[in-house]
Parts: structure tokens; C-alpha cells; sequence
């Protein structure tokens, strides 16, 4: 299973003081909670027990579904990744 959470780097009203980022591929929307946040986005792949598998980072403001077409995993065959409706490209165009 596959899932993501942000982590902000600073509030949203620090975001012109923010050194280490810059730029607004950063800016994401979390929409669980309704919020919009500055920073990284982290992409947790587990096993059914809830081991975990593999980590990867992206910016705050890039898709689920970019993100997995981007990285490239390496499973067993026959494995499979599930994940929740963001990482669902049904009617998605990048």
C-alpha cells in the first residue's frame, strides 16, 4: 500500500523567509485537512503487515499520480500497489 504526507518546512506567512525552499512547485494542498502547506510531500510504500517497503520525497505541489509514475519501484513480480483515489489516474492528463 501506498500512501502521502506533507511536511511543512515553515507557516504559510513565513513563506518569503523560507532559505532552503523557494519557488511554488513547494506550495501544496493537503485535502484531508483543507489546508495549504509549504514543503515536501513524503510517498510511503508498506507491505500488508505495515513494514515499510519504500520512501520517496517530491514537492508539496506535485500529484500523487505524477509521483508514482515518476518513481521506480523495485518488487517482486506479481506484486501490486494500492493506494487511496489520489494516486488514481482515471481521467488524469499531465
Amino acid at each position: 500500500m501506498i500512501d502521502s504526507f506533507p511536511i511543512a518546512v515553515c507557516d504559510n506567512k513565513r513563506i518569503q523567509r523560507c532559505q532552503r525552499f523557494q519557488g511554488k512547485e513547494w506550495r501544496g494542498y493537503q485535502a484531508s485537512k483543507q489546508r495549504y502547506f509549504y514543503g515536501l510531500k513524503v510517498h510511503l510504500l508498506v507491505t500488508e503487515a505495515g513494514a515499510s517497503v519504500n520512501c520517496f520525497f517530491t514537492e508539496g505541489s506535485m500529484s500523487n499520480v505524477k509521483a508514482l509514475k515518476l518513481f521506480d519501484f523495485d518488487l517482486p513480480e506479481g506484486a501490486e500497489i494500492l493506494g487511496d483515489k489520489a494516486y488514481d489516474d482515471y481521467g488524469f492528463e499531465e
